[in-house]
């Protein structure tokens, strides 16, 4: 997804409903990181960004769960930024996710903009990372071009037009 926001302890995006299980969420902590923690049966893998990108530019965020590191990668504009090897996390696709809130408790609301979110159900490597990031908002995952191939795994495309607000 892609985000630009000047936002601290905001929720970006989650998969919450208060089960635990196979939840995860995406925000901008008090430091303007990027943070994400993912939960089965006790938390597992969780990456934090070493800067902070709350800076009002857009960021183009990829979280990827790796079975190979059994844990996951942080890419923020195209470069691995972080990654942990502490369990991936069955998703739980009965999950609701949502975007710019924790919709759950109705809290952390993002102030900013929100482009482009896709959600793969298998590991995109980094050089599909980088596809990406290069062609910017608007490009089409669902078609293998450009030096892309994993359209085959895309599960959900949200190409918006600057969800804006808060």
């Amino acid at each position: 997804l892609w985000v630009k926001s000047i936002s601290t302890n905001k929720v970006i995006m989650q998969q919450r409903n208060g089960g635990f299980n196979g939840e995860y969420q995406i925000k901008f902590n008090s430091s303007g990181q990027i943070d994400f923690w993912s939960y089965r049966d006790g938390y597992r893998w969780a990456v934090t960004s070493l800067g902070s990108f709350n800076d009002n530019q857009w960021h183009h965020i990829v979280l990827v769960q790796d079975n190979l590191i059994n844990g996951g990668r942080l890419y923020i504009d195209g470069v691995e930024r972080n990654s942990n090897s502490n369990g991936v996390v069955n998703l739980a696709g009965s999950i609701h996710t949502y975007l710019g809130a924790d919709m759950r408790d109705f809290i952390n609301y993002l102030n900013g903009e929100i482009n482009d979110i896709n959600i793969f159900n298998s590991a995109i490597s980094s050089t599909e990372v980088n596809i990406l990031f290069d062609n910017g908002f608007g490009f089409n995952p669902i078609y293998n071009h450009d030096g892309f191939t994993s359209s085959d795994f895309l599960i959900a495309s949200y190409p918006m037009q600057a969800m804006i607000g808060d």
